[in-house]
């Protein structure tokens, strides 16, 4: 029986024909709901040229980092290491200002709660963003490819992810944070295969925790079975990265007891 997707989705499968589709792209539109079934995230109707603008330049972002990663494996040469690292810069900084207009966006959220009620045009712009953010895949996308940014940008990145998990933002982008996160089947596997690089393995490692505050995310997490690559982690050689991996075993065993 065919997947109802939709006015939505059959304009997303419409346009497979014209495109590369990722396995991640059907994640933009389709999440679990708690019975099982399937049903697509929703998207606000109304002015989205900002809210696209973001999201469209962090998609062009990453496909660019990874093609460049791509193309630096092939190339040996100093000219081409110069370029690259010209490239890479000049990508994380874009990256940079992108994830900084949302986590802008969220401390406007976060602040005006018990201020006054989530409402107003500029409210709905705010949360429409989100939604966006969220439809596009880019937390997972941007995470994936921490070990590819510059300091800086790999810091925002995490700020960022860590942030959509802050309480006191609107309970409707509140519930697709949740979803999306629980229900994907990369972010555990991404967020613990992190610890096998030096330069991204704390980083993923603040996630992990944000994520384990939330006992919906620590079942999938446990149902996942990345719990064992944890383990192994934590006896690294590296005393940062076995210390922060036991930190997150901890978090993920004793944040919710009960």
């Amino acid at each position: 029986m065919p997947l109802n997707l939709g006015r939505t989705g059959n304009a997303f499968v419409e346009s497979v024909s014209k495109r590369k589709v990722q396995a991640s792209d059907w994640l933009r539109l389709v999440s679990h709901s708690e019975d099982g079934g399937h049903r697509c995230l929703s998207v606000r109707k109304g002015s989205k040229s900002k809210n696209e603008d973001v999201c469209r330049k962090l998609t062009a972002d990453i496909e660019l980092l990874v093609s460049e990663s791509c193309d630096h494996r092939k190339r040996a040469d100093r000219k081409a290491e110069q370029q690259h690292q010209k490239v890479q810069k000049e990508l994380c900084s874009d990256v940079q200002k992108q994830v900084h207009c949302i986590i802008d966006l969220l401390k406007e959220l976060t602040d005006s709660e018990g201020a006054k009620p989530h409402c107003g045009k500029d409210m709905e712009e705010k949360i429409e963003m989100l939604e966006e953010l969220i439809a596009a895949d880019l937390p997972v996308q941007l995470l994936s490819q921490l070990c590819t940014l510059e300091f800086e940008a790999r810091k925002d990145v995490m700020n960022l992810c860590s942030a959509l998990l802050w309480p006191g933002l609107p309970k409707e982008i509140e519930k697709h944070v949740l979803e999306y996160l629980r229900y994907h089947p990369r972010i555990c596997p991404v967020l613990v295969a992190g610890y096998s690089n030096e330069e991204a393995a704390l980083h993923c490692g603040v996630v992990l925790r944000s994520c384990m505050r939330h006992v919906e995310l620590v079942e999938a997490f446990l149902e996942s079975g990345q719990i064992f690559e944890l383990i192994r982690f934590a006896r690294h050689p590296n005393i940062d990265i076995s210390s922060d991996a036991f930190y997150s075993l901890r978090e993920v065993l004793m944040e919710h007891k009960e």
